[in-house]
């Protein structure tokens, strides 16, 4: 099974194109828990400011999963700040 929803992509409806627009590092994609170090877990909801120069990414975190169900890990989400350099 692959993950989800470790990465932000921008899409461009019009061209029909997709591509990465926040990403953790590395050689391989995945969620921070998965690939080591820290970065994106599980974002699942973005904002631009007014300005439109800086984006809010809500990222859930680290959440397990097993026959019963989902697990959220309690410390782990974060309320990224992205700025346009």
């Amino acid at each position: 099974m692959h993950a989800a929803g470790f990465k932000v992509v921008r899409v461009d409806v019009k061209k029909g194109v997709i591509e990465d627009f926040a990403v953790n590092k590395g050689k391989h994609n995945g969620p921070a828990s998965k690939i080591g170090g820290g970065g994106l877990e599980r974002p699942v909801s973005v904002k631009f400011n007014r300005e439109g120069d800086v984006l809010y990414l809500v990222d859930l975190g680290v959440i397990l999963q097993d026959k019963v169900g989902a697990h959220p890990q309690q410390g782990t989400g974060v309320i990224w700040k992205i700025r346009k350099n």
